[in-house]
């Protein structure tokens, strides 16, 4: 089955940590949002994921293990496939 991905949003702190929410489109909405540590090494942006939400209900984090790894050229994420999730090419943003 095909799914179309839609990244909503993705917060880099200073700090190390991050912040992502995304939302999965096609035949049904399914919401996460994942929190975690960040770190660039050799161009690569990776992602370590420590807890997760599965719905805007859901008040508590449940605690989880997960990486996402992504290529940086200029200004774009480039997805590095590890496992079947597959998201398109982002613009990056610095937002002061």
């Amino acid at each position: 089955m095909f799914k179309y991905s839609e990244l909503d949003s993705l917060v880099l702190y200073n700090n190390g940590s991050f912040y992502r929410k995304y939302v999965y489109q096609y035949h049904e909405i399914d919401y996460s949002e994942v929190k975690g540590n960040w770190k660039i090494e050799n161009g690569i942006l990776n992602l370590n994921i420590t807890g997760k939400k599965e719905s805007v209900a859901d008040e508590n984090w449940i605690e989880f293990n997960g990486k996402i790894r992504y290529s940086i050229v200029r200004k774009r994420l480039i997805p590095i496939n590890d496992s079947f999730q597959i998201y398109a090419t982002q613009k990056l943003k610095l937002i002061e």
